[in-house]
């Protein structure tokens, strides 16, 4: 077993539409994938993920969260869908994106990389997504080494959905992870909380 970081640890503080008193805590052990893990994820290695929810200095809600597994486990959460996506996650980061697809169901059938979002490059992920069988929607989570937030995101998230929409699938949530943080750009929109409400806090 080894661990993302020599800590094992990675925090994620102000988080957009959370109180700025609030933290969430991952800690992600990795361990290699069975052999008959479907093809979507082979090659990979399978982490499991410690969550907290961290108020100042009480710890009020802990939960240990194994991967869901491919065709077998629905994604309920955001917390579910980004320990996936760390599956495919680059390191060192760079700027790129990550493309989680759901059936409908809401599990997890593929995941690739790619280019940097875009209002150009979203049509690519599209394609891709168009060819696996049982598409129902994605979760697109982007990297950045800059700071998560950028001026154009609520329109660029504007212009994903409707692409997704018109391909035949939904954008169930767009995640951005960057330097000192993560968000989601539905947060600067009245977009609602595409997540089950009991599976807010893991």
């Amino acid at each position: 077993t080894r661990c993302l970081n020599p800590n094992g640890n990675v925090m994620l503080r102000g988080l957009p539409g959370w109180p700025q008193s609030f933290a969430l805590q991952v800690h992600c052990s990795l361990s290699p994938l069975s052999n008959d893990t479907p093809a979507s994820y082979a090659g990979l290695v399978s982490p499991t993920v410690t969550c907290y929810l961290q108020r100042r200095e009480t710890m009020f809600a802990s939960t240990l969260l194994d991967v869901p597994r491919p065709y077998i486990d629905p994604i309920y959460s955001l917390v579910e869908a980004l320990g996936v996506a760390c599956l495919a996650l680059r390191r060192p980061a760079v700027d790129s994106t990550i493309t989680l697809v759901l059936d409908n169901e809401r599990r997890g059938i593929h995941l690739f990389p790619s280019t940097p979002l875009t209002q150009s490059t979203i049509h690519h992920i599209i394609g891709h997504v168009s060819a696996v069988p049982n598409a129902h929607g994605v979760v697109i989570i982007s990297t950045r080494t800059a700071a998560p937030i950028q001026p154009q995101d609520s329109t660029l998230l504007i212009h994903t959905t409707v692409a997704c929409q018109s391909a035949g699938f939904e954008l169930i949530d767009w995640v951005v992870i960057g330097s000192g943080g993560l968000y989601c750009p539905r947060s600067l929109t009245d977009a609602p909380d595409p997540w089950l409400a009991s599976a807010t806090f893991l």
